[in-house]
């Protein structure tokens, strides 16, 4: 065998053998999700999308424009309209913030496990379980294989959040809940486009 198809076949073990991105950045990509929200007058079925809108990369960065998250559900209206955000995946970690001036804050840390524990900000610590086999069988589009699911908690005297993810997919569901007034959400992923 030559060397050149030595290094190619080195190369193509190493692509391979690299783990796929935590989130799946793609112009195009849309994630839509389904649960409910809750107000003054009850529980409301709701279907959102979360779509990527441009992507760059730059060095060990991946930066992504995205409009609508499920966090934007939290004290929906029939005014609530998807906001602009910007996902950055950095050193095997995961941020998010909202798209401007304010540096996005750290969602799914770098070497995900269940019992870690960190914070996104002074204010926001958030505590992960789970890792057990993820099912997502239920998500159209989703890739095939075999995942792991981690929940990411966080409580304060305000409310609680819980987000399921999985890496190589994303947040596959989103639960806030508000201990005053109700604005409460509970939404799955049901269907992946443009994967």
């Amino acid at each position: 065998m030559t060397r050149a198809a030595l290094a190619a076949l080195a190369c193509a073990a190493c692509a391979a053998a690299r783990p796929p991105p935590l989130v799946p950045l793609r112009p195009g990509l849309t994630l839509t999700y389904h649960g409910t929200v809750t107000d003054a007058a009850g529980a409301h079925d709701v279907t959102w999308r979360v779509e990527v809108r441009a992507v760059s990369v730059r060095d060990d960065e991946t930066r992504a424009a995205v409009r609508g998250d499920p966090a934007d559900l939290a004290f929906y209206t029939d005014d609530t309209r998807p906001g602009d955000y910007v996902v950055v995946l950095r050193g095997g970690a995961v941020y998010r913030g909202l798209a401007g001036d304010t540096p996005p804050e750290l969602m799914v840390p770098e070497n995900l496990a269940a019992g870690a524990r960190f914070c996104s900000s002074p204010q926001i610590c958030w505590e992960v379980s789970g890792g057990g086999p993820a099912d997502v069988s239920g998500v159209r589009g989703a890739p095939a294989g075999e995942r792991r699911q981690f929940t990411l908690a966080e409580r304060d005297n305000t409310g609680s959040i819980e987000i399921d993810f999985v890496p190589g997919v994303g947040v596959t569901r989103y639960a806030y809940h508000h201990n005053g007034s109700p604005g409460d959400v509970n939404v799955r992923l049901v269907q992946i486009d443009g994967m």
